[in-house]
């Protein structure tokens, strides 16, 4: 009897203690194939094997990988409850302390956050990869602390488990031409009609085009389906939008999202009509640089790009169709572009009304929706206003585009509310955006600077205006710390009125120095003083994208630095000095002088009046490089006429190189450039030292100057 109880006890502990029937070895595998699954990003696979080793028995020590899955699969709670558990008792482990920052972050607890960030920061250096990155969360939460005070324009909802999966989906648009149909691109499984059984198999890797309608029963998306099968390619493709009437689809094919051409559908064409789809007829079609293509209408597209000279990082671009062809991309300007990331673009039907989404410290956390109007009287955009909770969140919420009706809109988030990945959102406003409900003359805000010049109205404001007469002297410094000394400062507020009575002007800030040091650091100098000035105009109102800064150093001076041997002072005190002249003026009832410094016979040089005579009228420069440091590339060995300039406010410094009447002779340099390793050199044209756009280009310019037509058509 006692052997039978013995047995029976076995079998109950057996059954009581399922670890004992698997064994160790059993759970070592469990455990094995979680971290394999971990490390190779499997998360929901990662998640079931943690909980089923936990359930065995197993050691609490994964408590850190099942909280980070817990969070990539986004269940907060449980990643909060799992790391803090493994925290108790490691808590100087850098990788937990960054994931309990970023879980309540995502939770909205504010402080919590920013004290976990502040812990991670104190617990790592400088050199960290994510050290910059954490500072600027901690800037973010603070920022969000004041944005959840702010009213709620919107109710936001995810639109449901049928059209988003643990997959991406984003980039939604409205259809043009089919009320409550959606497109939208994805890397879900084409093959979808078991996915709500199967929700692990519904992640392809390959990016294709979908559509989907909202259901009538729930309001909700359907399951999407491919828009088109023959555009599915074995490459990426990314639905970008249509035409005004919907006959003309957009979209970036390549092989991957950060590397798409862009093509065009005619689907007013046969489908078996070989120009139905074409590669876009422009010289941005296949630029690394660009993604996020919004077409606003037949002739104006959006974009972002990180092409040289913007602001930093990703900057949104437009062009305009004209004459035939797609001219070349022109930068928002520095009220709208950060040193962070804007991307995304929407223009609302007013064409004034612009959305795009940023990733700077103004945002709640990662990238936030923003939106700015272009007001037509200053010719400017105002500051760019966050559109706060819920329409924003502490993930990353992109590609924001209203409805024709101006009540509900559409957008992306990867917020971790929702079903994994980037999933789409449906946005229901309180009241009208009329941004929605108007056109306005002229259609689009590039074109309201010539269209007001033109117009009577602004025409009898000229004439209304007494004419300002201003005559302009040089200002003088002798070290870093008196640029903005009284006198100079009183020269500077001078024009800060002109900028504010005439909104059309820009100014152009020429640094000269004498020479203490090598004439690249002291071009570099130079350019920091003339930031001295554009940032004091800054910060009186003066729009930065209206000031060029241009530093050529010590390289044409006006008077000799040394007499027989000696240090000049006076020489040196003529050679240090900031010129500023005024562009834009043709029409303004403006009569400005520009007053020359005097040089006596004895201290005079030929070289500042030879500069001079060489940027009067048409000149080329090669750009080699646009930085935010200084350039320590040894170039002035080829070519002494150096240059950099910047734009106000930017921080972005573009190193240029020659000074050459022709283009001829500047491709010619641009080639040893080149051959020197300076691969992204490239040809700028200056009219009178100011650097024209290919937009500014005209027929009048160009048969004033019958040589630009060269570069122009090269």
């Amino acid at each position: 009897m006692g052997q039978i109880r013995l047995f029976a006890c076995a079998i109950l502990i057996l059954f009581a203690c399922p670890d004992m029937i698997y064994g160790q070895a059993s759970l070592g595998k469990i455990r094995d194939e979680a971290d394999r699954n971990f490390k190779q990003q499997n998360y929901l696979h990662a998640v079931n094997l943690y909980e089923r080793f936990l359930q065995g028995g197993g050691s609490q020590d994964v408590n850190k990988n099942l909280g980070i899955a817990y969070y990539n699969t986004n269940r907060l709670p449980d990643a909060e409850k799992a790391l803090n558990s493994y925290y108790s008792a490691h808590q100087k482990d850098l990788e937990t302390v960054y994931y309990l920052a970023l879980i309540t972050h995502h939770e909205m607890k504010y402080d919590q956050a920013i004290n976990f960030y502040k812990y991670f920061l104190s617990l790592t250096k400088t050199s960290n990869s994510l050290y910059a990155s954490v500072i600027a969360d901690i800037k973010r939460c603070g920022n969000a602390k004041k944005i959840k005070y702010q009213e709620e324009l919107a109710i936001c909802e995810n639109s449901g488990p049928r059209v988003n999966s643990p997959a991406d989906e984003f980039n939604p648009v409205w259809s043009p031409n089919h009320p409550g149909r959606v497109y939208f691109t994805t890397n879900q499984a084409i093959d979808t009609s078991d996915r709500a059984d199967n929700i692990m198999a519904r992640v392809s890797g390959d990016y294709n085009m979908f559509g989907s309608e909202i259901q009538v029963d729930n309001g909700l998306l359907s399951y999407g389906q491919p828009v088109n099968f023959d555009l599915v390619t074995p490459q990426v493709e990314e639905l970008y939008g249509f035409n005004e009437n919907g006959r003309l689809l957009f979209f970036g094919r390549g092989k991957d999202l950060d590397h798409l051409t862009i093509y065009t559908e005619d689907l007013s064409k046969d489908s078996e009509n070989e120009e139905r789809v074409s590669k876009l007829n422009a010289s941005f079609a296949d630029d690394p640089y660009l993604i996020d293509l919004f077409p606003f209408s037949d002739s104006v597209l959006l974009f972002s790009s990180i092409r040289p000279g913007g602001y930093g990082g990703y900057d949104l671009y437009y062009s305009e169709y004209r004459d035939g062809k797609w001219n070349e991309p022109v930068n928002f300007g520095d009220q709208i572009n950060s040193p962070f990331d804007e991307r995304s673009p929407f223009l609302s039907r007013d064409g004034r009304t612009l959305y795009f989404s940023s990733n700077n410290y103004n945002s709640i956390g990662g990238f936030d929706i923003f939106t700015s109007y272009y007001l037509d009287k200053s010719m400017a955009w105002d500051k760019a206003v966050n559109m706060g909770v819920p329409v924003n969140s502490p993930g990353n919420d992109l590609f924001f585009k209203l409805g024709n009706d101006g009540q509900k809109a559409i957008f992306c988030s990867d917020r971790k509310s929702g079903y994994g990945g980037f999933d789409l959102y449906s946005g229901f406003f309180k009241s009208v955006r009329k941004e929605q409900h108007q056109e306005a003359l002229p259609e689009v805000f590039f074109m309201v600077p010539e269209f007001r010049m033109n117009s009577q109205e602004y025409k009898d404001e000229v004439l209304a205006s007494k004419i300002t007469s201003l005559n302009i002297e040089p200002m003088y410094y002798t070290s870093d710390d008196n640029v903005l000394q009284v006198k100079n400062k009183q020269q500077i507020d001078l024009l800060i009125e002109i900028a504010k009575k005439f909104p059309s002007v820009t100014f152009n800030i020429l640094v000269n120095s004498e020479s203490s040091v090598s004439p690249e650091i002291e071009l570099y100098f130079g350019v920091k003083r003339g930031e001295s000035v554009s940032n004091y105009m800054i910060s009186r109102g003066v729009a930065g994208h209206r000031i060029n800064i241009q530093s050529v150093g010590s390289l044409y001076p006006i008077a000799k630095n040394v007499i027989d041997g000696r240090p000049s002072t006076s020489g040196q005190n003529l050679n240090r000095r900031i010129e500023v002249t005024l562009n834009n003026i043709d029409s303004l009832p403006l009569k400005i002088s520009y007053k020359q410094p005097f040089v006596s016979d004895l201290l005079k040089t030929s070289d500042g009046s030879k500069f001079k005579r060489r940027i009067n009228g048409l000149s080329y420069r090669v750009q080699i490089v646009s930085l935010r440091q200084m350039y320590n590339g040894d170039i002035y060995s080829l070519n002494p006429d150096l240059l950099i300039e910047s734009q106000g406010g930017t921080g972005m410094y573009r190193y240029l190189a020659g000074l050459f009447p022709s283009f001829e002779e500047a491709r010619a340099f641009q080639e040893v450039m080149i051959n020197n390793g300076l691969k992204d050199a490239f040809i700028i044209p200056y009219v009178d030292n100011v650097r024209l756009s290919k937009t500014a280009i005209s027929e009048t310019v160009m048969n004033k100057y019958p040589d630009l037509r060269k570069y122009y058509l090269n």
